[in-house]
């Protein structure tokens, strides 16, 4: 069912206006299961809340040197910073850390409120309209708090979105051009928000032209497929666009292809 915005709900959104940026408590701090990762436990102050973040070092990394960032919603599930890992090791891409943004398993489903800059009725209920508090989290407080951290180049990191996620990357290219150089936008929900496709041309990068990689499953539904066609082709006029459809895969199932696919073409190996 397509998404219908609710006029008064996003009308009374905008009229909040922006939260001040508060800075992040760290609740905890443990190895995490994966390799090479930490597991922090975050509470934003401005948002209320607590958010699970995984830190994946770069493979073999060195003292003294910084490094990329992937930042990957929806926690990378669970898998991308350790592809990121063993990629980078074996040559096939950059070494790089990746943050993977995440939540408690029991605030899940709070994703549905923060990838949604407008309330949405979604198969009769009410989810979105979180997405700019997210997206001021996400920029003003997290990146920051990595930054101070871990030795990242603030200025070659990566936004990494699937579905909604993938939204919500179209929505911070638009509004903060140079939080991020390069974009993995993944099947992008683009009609639970249709006003978006006539500001994505207006889409223009801080400086250069940095790379997006735009992917799609082969299974997918017609309006999943014409989304990512209407994201690459929009944004080519400015970026340097890779556009990618995984034959015979759905909507969730070619996630592993596209960080094997997307990860080496925003960053390359190194010489």
């Amino acid at each position: 069912m397509r998404g219908r915005v609710i006029p008064i709900l996003a009308a009374i959104a905008c009229l909040a206006g922006p939260v001040s940026a508060a800075p992040l408590t760290l609740i905890s701090k443990a190895p995490a299961p994966q390799m090479a990762t930490d597991e922090l436990l975050l509470h934003s102050g401005s948002l209320g809340r607590d958010f699970l973040i995984q830190v994946t070092h770069p493979f073999a990394e060195k003292p003294g040197k910084s490094y990329p960032a992937i930042y990957a919603l929806d926690g990378g599930y669970s898998i991308a910073g350790p592809m990121a890992w063993v990629m980078g090791g074996g040559g096939a891409m950059a070494r790089a850390f990746v943050v993977s943004v995440g939540y408690r398993p029991d605030a899940y489903a709070m994703r549905d409120r923060d990838l949604l800059f407008q309330p949405v009725d979604h198969d009769g209920r009410t989810i979105g309209g979180g997405g700019a508090d997210f997206e001021r989290f996400l920029v003003d407080e997290l990146m920051p708090f990595i930054a101070a951290r871990y030795a990242v180049e603030p200025a070659n990191s990566v936004l990494f979105g699937h579905s909604e996620g993938g939204l919500f990357a179209a929505h911070v290219m638009l509004d903060r051009p140079a939080a991020f150089s390069s974009y993995i936008i993944c099947s992008p929900a683009l009609w639970m928000e249709p006003d978006l496709i006539d500001r994505l041309p207006q889409a223009r990068p801080s400086a250069g032209a940095p790379r997006v990689f735009v992917g799609v499953g082969g299974k997918e539904d017609a309006r999943m497929t014409e989304a990512a066609r209407i994201v690459a082709a929009a944004l080519s006029a400015n970026y340097s666009v890779r556009s990618e459809t995984f034959a015979g895969a759905a909507h969730l199932a070619y996630y592993p292809m596209a960080v094997a696919t997307a990860f080496p073409y925003v960053l390359p190996p190194e010489r």
